[in-house]
């Protein structure tokens, strides 16, 4: 499969969905509710109090036998990733002692970063049906249908979809 297709947004305008639903492309009967922070920078890493302020919600259109999978696929993705570094981590702990603190620290970032491609190479090749992610001045709509991004296009005013999406 082909990575996601993304639609750039500015970051204040109300976003408009299509009325299909985000996974299968049926008719929908309900919403789900999405909030991700847009105050990302190098500052947000230093002063975490930043992440109290400048929320986003969306809510995108999705049928009620699609809810729990594109849930599942939303966070069941990110738990997986910490459990297979944790794992990783975990299981080799003990093995390094001998290194010194810095040494064994990078020897176990490379395990948790191999431990991480299978779920790096999901992500690229099985993109989710529908992911956020936000700069300072716009959002990207991330869809893993490139029809539903061209009708998601078409709905924000859009004429399609830009070229190097």
């Amino acid at each position: 499969m082909a990575p996601s297709t993304d639609v750039t947004l500015p970051q204040h305008h109300k976003a408009v969905f299509p009325d299909l639903c985000i996974v299968c492309h049926g008719e929908p009967n309900g919403h789900a509710r999405l909030v991700i922070n847009t105050s990302r920078g190098w500052l947000g890493y230093f002063v975490p109090i930043l992440w109290f302020f400048q929320w986003k919600r969306v809510d995108v259109p999705v049928c009620s036998s699609c809810k729990f999978s594109f849930y599942a696929q939303r966070w069941g993705r990110n738990v997986l990733m910490v459990a297979l570094a944790c794992i990783a981590i975990g299981f080799w702990w003990n093995d390094f002692r001998g290194l010194s603190r810095g040494e064994r620290k990078l020897v176990l970032l490379g395990v948790g970063l191999a431990f991480l491609a299978p779920w790096i190479a999901i992500e690229v090749f099985w993109p989710r049906h529908f992911h956020l992610t936000a700069s300072k001045h716009e959002v990207a709509y991330e869809f893993a249908s490139p029809a539903y991004a061209s009708a998601f296009a078409v709905a924000n005013g859009l004429r399609g979809l830009p070229d190097h999406a």
